[in-house]
């Protein structure tokens, strides 16, 4: 045998062989689809684990039900001078003469 006789051989091999792999059983993978877990209940309860801080009745509904009634002027501008020392950042300037 010549030697390119012997290298069509090898080459000639080299192809079958890897064809005789290739011819593998054909495997047929489907996919996998998760709709849920059908045990549990279709329900959903929420309770809470706090009480509420808020209550039941908040200053909104309070300043609601109120009537309209006469204010005292004193009263009201010794609250107004103690809303306006409260709010302002120089305790000074907020106490006028």
């Amino acid at each position: 045998m010549t030697l390119w006789q012997r290298v069509s051989v090898c080459i000639l091999l080299i192809c079958v062989t890897s064809l005789s792999f290739a011819q593998g059983e054909v495997v047929d993978m489907r996919g996998t689809s998760i709709i849920g877990n059908r045990e549990l209940p279709k329900t959903l309860f929420i309770v809470p684990w706090k009480s509420s801080a808020v209550g039941l009745e908040t200053q909104l509904t309070n300043t609601l039900d109120e009537r309209l009634i006469v204010l005292d002027r004193d009263v009201f501008m010794r609250e107004l001078e103690y809303y306006q020392f409260a709010n302002s950042g120089d305790p000074v300037a907020a106490v006028e003469p």
